[in-house]
């Protein structure tokens, strides 16, 4: 004889007290088991309730995996460092940033995305650690899924491999992120220069990821980490304008004009200023200019 409807449901709503994720949803399709198969009446009823709970905590699940993997963008802009477990992302990041980071030689040291503001002769970039991806990321495994999404707002992506890491690892990162419509990578790091043997492996890389530029760095011995901090501000296509007054530099896209810093500072480049140049764009030191002087990277003015 079947228990009574109201019964049923009662021991239900306590054997999911507590129960969250898969755990809360292994119970459900036991309870759901356990029933009685009526289709409509009060157990008809309950059955869509219980379904209805699948449904409910798989979207909660969702919101805090989004939650917890999204970094909010802060700075001039937002770059991701993406690769394969145990390259010295963390390594990396701690000597571009100087900020404290777990360190270890084992993968998954790094559980969730770890920003970190890096400075770069006055303009903030955050640059984004992404915890190393596995083939089947795209799928969800690792919680991969999450990582790359978290990886969709930056400027742009890094991938990141070492000179001891397999090829075919940082070939599968590369394949989650077409997976997902994640950009090209604007160029890839390749760790532990200093090891043996490292001129094939550089040669392999170029010959799979010949559309990318190659940064061959080593974070340990300290080699290549300027030229890497080069390319990051390079494939930003932003400029540092040095304005009098200001602490910090007013940070535009490229090909930006004067106009474009009075509306930044200002809200309003309509009224009357006298403004001079000095710098790259300028032909000769304090030389007088319009609102729709284009500006290079470095460049200096005094507005009146």
């Amino acid at each position: 004889m079947a228990v009574p409807h109201q019964i049923f449901k009662q021991l239900a709503k306590k054997r999911l007290v507590g129960k969250e994720g898969k755990e809360k949803e292994r119970e459900i399709r036991k309870l759901l088991v356990e029933m009685p198969g009526y289709k409509t009446g009060p157990y008809g009823e309950i059955r869509k309730w219980l379904q209805g709970e699948i449904q409910e905590n798989r979207k909660r699940g969702r919101v805090k995996a989004r939650v917890f993997f999204d970094v909010k963008k802060e700075g001039d802009a937002q770059v991701v460092l993406l690769g394969p477990p145990n390259i010295g992302k963390s390594s990396l990041l701690k000597k571009l940033s100087s900020i404290q980071i777990k360190v270890a030689d084992y993968q998954f040291t790094t559980l969730k995305p770890i920003p970190a503001m890096v400075d770069f002769d006055g303009a903030l970039v955050q640059v984004v650690e992404i915890p190393g991806l596995l083939e089947g990321a795209a799928e969800g495994k690792g919680g991969g899924r999450a990582m790359l999404a978290a990886a969709r707002n930056a400027n742009y992506a890094v991938l990141m491999t070492s000179a001891d890491t397999p090829l075919e690892k940082v070939k599968a990162v590369r394949d989650e992120m077409r997976r997902v419509d994640l950009p090209t990578p604007k160029f890839l790091i390749c760790n532990k220069i200093d090891l043996p043997g490292v001129e094939n492996i550089i040669t392999s890389l170029k010959r799979e990821f010949h559309d990318i530029e190659i940064v061959p760095i080593s974070v340990e011995k300290n080699i290549g980490i300027q030229s890497l901090r080069d390319a990051i501000w390079r494939n930003l296509e932003l400029v540092r304008i040095n304005v009098g007054g200001r602490e910090r530099p007013v940070v535009l896209a490229r090909g930006a004009a004067v106009r474009d810093v009075l509306d930044e500072i200002f809200h309003d480049a309509t009224q009357p200023h006298t403004i001079k140049i000095s710098g790259p764009s300028a032909k000769f030191s304090d030389q007088q200019i319009g609102l729709e002087h284009v500006l290079y990277d470095g460049d200096a003015l005094e507005i009146h």
